[in-house]
């Protein structure tokens, strides 16, 4: 009886929710970029609400429940502009152009007289807000073409209209570039905090959809130093009694942290999690650090933020560079009411981490919203039928495939009944995968393909991913190679499913990644060349990632273990087998040089702000004597393809001088000509270029990469902080003694990151059985295992 309760209620789900069109939920599904920034310029941080929240609020009751009332009565209802949360001219040029209605006329008249602009102007900013991309709004203002340089330096623009601009759509890199330096020059000028803030938020929504990580880092940097120096501030105001004056706002600090995480949480979809959550961790941590604790956080933020920081939180969690999950934080989270879109988002992140416990708990709480009339997407239903499968993973299987068994054979019908079958194909089949049934989602794939169902791009992305999982890499190479196309291959026949289009990233980076498992390491080097011109792609991490990994395999095939002369533990087998007899290069280099040099490239081009700071914290053998170190560094990089122009200044104009050295404060790399913007190295990949660096005998860059990592706010974890002392030790010189001035930087760094990681300096044991255990778990890790103690895939 138990056995057909579950299928019911799974068939029910699958054919029930398939009759409607349902949007593909195979990742995370994030709010539209408009949104945060519309809510963040009504209020700064008691206006940023959550998806789920009215974007038109009563602006003075933050804390007030929403009330229902009729389109009719909203419609003849104007708003009162006057309060103290209404005083923002983006928020009332954008309400006029959505609605006019909802601000009166007399209200408007005595609002304007407390402006520095009149009635005329108002229209026009009315107008720009009206415009469906930025290109279109700045014509708006200038009466000339919109390709003129500086289009956009138009002072007398209010800086909340300008915020408004931002986050229209932006076509191109040059359009962000300009916009980012008139950004960049209001934020260090502007004297309003909220204000501030506002633009803090348009600047990173920006950054975001053109894929400029590098700028976005900046940008969360900067809003970390902004909240400090507030902070700092008002501390010193409070230890003054001589001047009483009004109560000081105990959230002031906060605003610029806030702004930034609205903004984050609307990341395009098609980008990779990776430096998003890791940007949420950073910014959350600060956030907490000066509140004290998580508890301190949410009494000062309205309901909205809160739950708007409830789900930073627990999107960061997904990712290994995210926020750490804490029980504490998360009965605290569960304590606050929040709305059912964040507790299946809690849900699916709980299952995704193994934790089974709490995702019982945030089911539970979904049972309390019941009553509320919402529409639950396919993909949260589906997680509910198969909620048993988490109980034990063991017994989970064989009942899982009596289950579908007996729903496979009604496909046919569910497909005629759905008018999008393929995307609700997409949703079962990324749900049984998240529910760690693979298998069961490949027989999906070959359901749809037999039945002779179009798939998208969403459906062989998780047809890929499965079966890189499945330990299937060439099958997933030769099923993307049959459904694509690049651009210059002109071949005959039905329309491929990827072609040349800048929203393929992701699959490209799947794509990437299962030429790099399957072997076929020169393809990834050719893949890395052409996407640019082939796919209209640029690389992100994900891609680079894959790169450096099949370098590190390339040299590792062909090297052979040296002996350590610190441990004095003899070699028994070399590491590689020289009769292999393995030799492949990219463009007439090894492919470790050129992997090696890509990667340094990459550092001092996309931060050459920061490469004028770094400094190794440990100087071994002869680099350090004589010549600089990154004047040595730099001059090996010289040839590599494409040419470096980070020395190059940008001209502009003279009037833009100020305007961009100004802004050149918030935004460092707004004076540099960036070749990869989109790349933020993760920590897989400075853990693959210190394998490099020591196979290579250049173990002796090794202190500086880890600066570049501590620099960067990159996580480390044991295995990279092992690997770098186990290769330090490898160096020419030999080395018998402890380095301390490599333990005190490790220590350093292991207090600055905090309790979020389980680190600790290695001993002189743990290198040797790490020395002794590489033989062991050689065929695991080069094969291409991205996580430490997950060597061995077969016994």
């Amino acid at each position: 009886m138990r056995s057909c309760s579950r299928t019911e209620l799974a068939y029910w789900t699958l054919s029930v929710f398939t009759r409607r069109f349902v949007r593909p939920q195979g990742t995370i599904s994030y709010p539209s970029r408009s949104s945060s920034s519309a809510c963040l310029s009504v209020a700064g941080l008691q206006g940023v609400s959550t998806p789920n929240s009215s974007a038109f609020a009563d602006p003075s009751t933050p804390n007030s429940k929403p009330h229902t009332t009729s389109p009719a009565d909203e419609e003849y209802r104007p708003m009162p502009i006057l309060r103290r949360y209404a005083s923002n001219a983006g928020y009332v040029a954008r309400t006029l152009s959505e609605d006019p209605k909802k601000i009166s006329k007399s209200e408007l008249k005595r609002w304007l007289k407390k402006q520095t602009f009149d009635s005329s102007q108002l229209e026009v900013f009315v107008r720009a807000c009206k415009q469906p991309n930025f290109q279109s709004a700045v014509a708006i203002f200038d009466r000339t073409p919109p390709t003129s340089e500086d289009s956009v330096a138009h002072h007398h623009i209010p800086s909340s209209i300008l915020a408004e601009i931002a986050s229209k759509k932006i076509q191109d890199r040059q359009q962000l570039d300009d916009l980012l330096v008139i950004l960049g020059h209001r934020i260090a000028i502007e004297e309003d905090v909220m204000i501030a803030s506002q633009l803090l938020n348009s600047a990173l929504q920006a950054s975001l959809s053109v894929g400029h990580l590098v700028a976005s880092a900046e940008l969360v940097d900067y809003s970390i130093r902004y909240a400090s120096e507030i902070a700092r501030v008002e501390v010193e105001k409070q230890t003054i009694e001589a001047k009483p004056g009004p109560v000081q706002d105990p959230s002031l600090a906060i605003r610029p942290l806030i702004s930034c995480v609205a903004a984050l949480l609307n990341r395009p979809a098609s980008q990779s999690h990776g430096p998003t959550c890791k940007f949420l961790a950073i910014l959350i941590n600060q956030i907490i650090n000066l509140c004290g604790d998580l508890d301190s956080v949410f009494r000062r933020l309205s309901k909205p933020n809160v739950h708007l920081i409830s789900r930073a939180i627990i999107t960061s969690m997904f990712s290994p560079d995210g926020h750490p999950f804490k029980l504490l934080e998360m009965n605290l989270m569960l304590k606050q009411k929040l709305p059912p879109s964040t507790l299946r988002l809690a849900m699916t992140c709980m299952i995704h981490t193994g934790r089974q416990d709490q995702a019982d708990r945030c089911e539970r709480r979904l049972l309390n919203h019941v009553n509320v009339a919402e529409a639950v997407p396919l993909k949260y239903q589906l997680n509910y039928a198969l909620k048993f499968v988490r109980r034990c993973r063991e017994r989970a299987y064989p009942s899982s495939e009596k289950l579908h068994e007996q729903i496979f054979p009604d496909f046919p019908s569910i497909a005629r009944r759905s008018g999008h079958p393929i995307k609700t194909f997409t949703l079962y089949m990324s749900v049984l995968y998240q529910h760690h049934l693979p298998k069961l989602a490949l027989r999906v794939w070959e359901y749809v393909t037999h039945l002779g169902i179009r798939p998208d791009v969403a459906a062989l992305q998780v047809a890929m991913t499965v079966l890189i999982d499945l330990d299937r890499p060439r099958e997933a190479v030769y099923l993307f190679r049959q459904h694509s196309r690049p651009r210059n291959h002109t071949q005959p026949g039905s329309k491929p499913i990827v072609g040349s289009s800048t929203s393929n990233l992701q699959v490209m980076a799947t794509y990437a990644r299962a030429l790099d498992l399957a072997g076929r390491h020169s393809d990834v080097y050719h893949l890395w060349k052409t996407l640019k011109s082939d796919w209209s792609v640029e690389p992100d991490e994900r891609i680079f990632g894959a790169l450096i990994s099949s370098a590190r395999k390339l040299a590792i095939a062909t090297s052979v273990e040296p002996t350590n002369n610190m441990l004095q533990v003899p070699s028994p087998v070399p590491f590689g087998d020289s009769s292999i007899g393995v030799q492949d290069d990219w463009d007439g280099q090894p492919a470790a040089e050129v992997a090696i040099r890509l990667f340094w490239s990459i550092l001092y081009q996309n931060w050459p702000a920061i490469a004028e700071t770094i400094s190794a914290p440990l100087k071994t053998a002869s680099l350090w004597s004589g010549v600089g170190a990154h004047e040595l560094l730099l001059s090996r990089l010289r040839g590599l393809s494409p040419p470096s122009n980070s020395a190059q200044a940008r001209s502009r104009p003279p009037r833009f001088s100020d305007t961009l050295s100004t802004a050149q404060t918030v935004i460092p790399s707004l004076q540099y000509t960036l070749d990869w913007p989109m790349l933020f190295p993760t920590r897989y990949s400075f853990r693959d270029q210190i394998e490099l660096l020591g196979i290579c005998d250049q173990a002796h860059y090794i202190p500086l990469l880890l600066s570049w990592m501590r620099a960067l706010k990159v996580k480390p974890d044991q295995d990279v902080i092992l690997r770098s002392y186990y290769w330090i030790y490898q160096i020419s010189s030999p080395v018998r003694e402890r380095l301390v001035a490599l333990d005190v930087f490790v220590e350093h760094w292991i207090k600055e990151v905090g309790d979020e990681i389980e680190v600790v300096v290695p001993t002189d044991r743990m290198m040797e059985v790490h020395y002794l255990d590489r033989f062991k778990w050689k065929a695991g890790f080069f094969n291409g295992r991205t996580m430490a103690g997950d060597w061995i895939k077969r016994s």
